[in-house]
């Protein structure tokens, strides 16, 4: 709300900024957000892609008998995924400038964060996704390139083949919007039926 409320020209300086901002930095600022949220921030350039949990396009590509499968996870779920699978292997940002930008919400300066999710005592299940997000990352920059690019044509195909030009995907605004990012990053025109 923070962000949208700048972008649309409400100063820092003002009372119910400043209210939210404190706010916001007693929670810990906003490298502390939800793994949609951080996903937002990076789209801004708020925060480094490599901050966001690892999503590789390459899910696209496992069979059905792997532990992880999309046809394992709702459908709500998939429409929200696949969308996100495409800019988190095209990583776009839309850039502002530094006025428009959140550095002011940040507990350290956000291009100096690493590793937002930290390992925890006693969390073994929490600990295990952290650690194999890292191992994910550090493997991205290895990974074939022909399978990446046939696993963005999959989750491409997947998403249109679901918007049918009408309605959006799932019916939902988290895919919708995911969506249309998405095709956006693979240049689409905005005259192109599922981007109306």
């Amino acid at each position: 709300t923070y962000f949208a409320l700048k972008q649309l020209g409400d100063a820092p300086s003002e009372a119910h900024m400043a209210r939210a901002r404190r706010f916001i930095l007693s929670q810990g600022g906003a490298a502390r957000v939800n793994v949609f949220t951080r996903i937002t921030l990076a789209l801004f350039g708020q925060i480094s892609w490599k901050t966001t949990p690892a999503m590789p396009v390459e899910i696209m590509l496992l069979p059905k008998w792997f532990f992880f499968h999309l046809h394992k996870v709702s459908y709500w779920s998939r429409t929200v995924i696949v969308p996100l699978l495409i800019l988190n292997a095209r990583r776009p940002v839309c850039h502002l400038g530094p006025e428009e930008g959140l550095e002011e919400l940040f507990v350290e300066p956000p291009d100096q964060i690493r590793h937002l999710d930290r390992l925890t005592p006693k969390h073994l299940g929490k600990n295990i996704f952290i650690l194999l997000d890292r191992t994910l990352k550090l493997i991205d920059p290895v990974m074939n390139r022909t399978a990446r690019d046939k696993a963005v044509q999959l989750a491409e195909k997947w998403t249109l083949k679901r918007m049918q030009g009408e309605g959006g995907l799932g019916a939902i605004f988290p895919a919708m919007a995911n969506a249309v990012m998405a095709l956006k990053t693979l240049g689409y025109a905005e005259s192109h039926p599922d981007m109306v």
